[in-house]
């Protein structure tokens, strides 16, 4: 790992770099159960998504995955006023944790949102995961109000499935 802590932040769009988060998804996560598959990480930047990718020098450190969606409170309102990034995950190389890079490519989307007119970015967190809640409420200035038990459905003995659901008003002080 580099010690001078400088990290390069962007947008991956390429079929060949995307490669690179289905490969480090593997190295975060295990067994692959739960991993974004890489023609779904093409679809995703081809349709409005973003995959942003933190690195160190060449090397691929750590990623955050996000696609577009609506906000369903309102059913009446047309899509494009409900339009929303939902942020699906965030990870980091173990190598490489507690340097600021989920809050790095966290403010990049941020970015993202705001020159494309998008007011929401929401994101399902395990309530228990304090690194998260951190991130997401104390770093990024997320309101945290729903709680949704069993929000996969998938409850087993390796994955507890209940989230809080963060949501990131773009056009809020606080989020600034």
């Amino acid at each position: 790992m580099s010690h001078d802590l400088e990290f390069s932040i962007r947008s991956l769009t390429r079929p060949d770099e995307l490669i690179w988060v289905a490969d480090l998804q593997d190295q975060i996560c295990g067994d692959g159960r739960f991993n974004v598959p890489l023609s779904s990480l093409i679809d995703f930047v081809r349709n409005g998504g973003q995959v942003i990718g933190a690195f160190d020098g060449k090397l691929l450190v750590g990623f955050l995955i996000a696609f577009l969606g609506t906000d369903s409170r309102d059913p009446h309102r047309p899509a494009m006023a409900n339009l929303k990034l939902v942020l699906d995950r965030v990870g980091v190389h173990p190598d490489y944790r507690s340097v600021g890079l989920a809050t790095q490519m966290a403010l990049r989307l941020r970015d993202i949102s705001i020159k494309q007119g998008i007011r929401l970015t929401t994101y399902a967190f395990d309530p228990l995961n304090s690194r998260e809640a951190n991130l997401m409420i104390r770093k990024l200035g997320a309101i945290a109000k729903t709680y949704m038990p069993d929000y996969y459905g998938l409850r087993d003995e390796l994955s507890l499935t209940d989230c809080m659901i963060a949501e990131l008003w773009l056009t809020h002080n606080r989020v600034e």
